[in-house]
């Protein structure tokens, strides 16, 4: 029985000693592979972030380049010189059925593929000319109205001095205001408010492209408001 009972002993102490060393490697392997396993997920997940802020980005341009050309059109600067000349321009502003050439040029670039909603003009007094804002209509075609604009959407005189577009984030909207130029004079701006919930959903669309799935899309301002959200709730907070 004494002989039994130290080969027992024996036993479990030789045991222990080999199960020690695998079950530290266990362990090892495990862990290794969960930081394999978060190294692969951060990288997929810094890549589909690459292409969301790509992809915005783009989408933002575009809008930045189609204001840019609407502030260089012959319409826009022949209003705006004659503003500056002291001529009066009839711009047709509360009759939305018989549009100037100026509103019908703001009127197709709220038409356009872009997310802008509303169009401002301002001379370099940052007195109001036109406003143009698209409603949306969900049983039909947008209609568009036409106002002699809203004097609180001017820039502020520190942004309306810029020479470059300027943009800043107005609620969950973004506000570009551009430059305009006659005979390379600075005569005014543009102010745009582009819907940037819409095109933040819309440039998501780059992440369902493939079999990958995302938990949530979040965006947030300066001041950290969230400004856009996959969950509608949480955004404003």
């Amino acid at each position: 029985r004494r002989s039994m009972s130290s080969h027992s002993k024996s036993f479990l102490t030789y045991l222990a000693y080999c199960l020690v060393p695998l079950l530290l490697l266990a362990a090892l392997n495990y862990w290794n592979g969960i930081r394999i396993v978060d190294a692969t997920l951060s990288a997929q997940a810094q890549s589909r972030l690459n292409s969301l802020s790509g992809e915005i980005d783009r989408r933002l341009q575009l809008e930045r380049l189609d204001l840019s050309r609407t502030a260089q059109s012959k319409q826009l600067l022949h209003v705006i010189s004659a503003r500056q000349g002291g001529t009066p321009v009839s711009i047709s502003p509360r009759d939305a059925s018989i549009p100037s050439d100026l509103t019908l040029t703001l009127i197709s670039v709220l038409k356009g593929k872009g997310h802008c909603f509303r169009l401002a003009v301002f001379d370099e007094a940052r007195r109001s000319l036109v406003q143009v804002d698209r409603l949306e209509n969900a049983r039909g075609p947008d209609t568009f109205a036409t106002t002699t604009g809203d004097p609180s959407l001017a820039p502020s005189p520190s942004t309306s001095a810029k020479r470059e577009v300027q943009a800043s984030i107005n609620g969950t909207n973004m506000r570009f205001v551009v430059p305009i130029f006659a005979s390379d004079q600075k005569a005014g701006s543009i102010v745009s408010d582009v819907n940037l919930d819409q095109l933040l959903t819309e440039a998501s669309n780059v992440l369902n492209s493939d079999s990958a799935q995302y938990t949530f899309i979040a965006a947030v301002d300066p001041s950290s408001r969230i400004v856009y959200h996959t969950n509608k709730d949480i955004e404003g907070k």
